[in-house]
């Protein structure tokens, strides 16, 4: 994954909640595109919680976005 894809999905307009899946096989959901962080070399990314915890992952790590809808509980998954 590039960071240029995170930022795609943080910066859509409208904006729609989307998934991090990584290469481990976990998944960080993003609520929201202020709960998400890239830093500027694009070698990390941030995530952050609705229970306040945050989770810092390396973008090499992440191996597809699913980007949650909401209208008729279809996704797309990018990657």
């Amino acid at each position: 994954m590039k960071a240029d894809e995170i930022r795609k999905a943080m910066n859509a307009s409208p904006f729609h909640k989307f998934t991090l899946h990584l290469a481990n096989g976990r998944s960080l959901k993003v609520e929201h595109r202020d709960f998400i962080s890239v830093d500027p070399q694009g070698r990390t990314t941030i995530v952050f919680k609705l229970d306040g915890n945050w989770e810092a992952v390396g973008i090499p790590l992440v191996s597809s976005i699913e980007y949650h809808t909401g209208r008729n509980g279809r996704r797309r998954k990018a990657g």
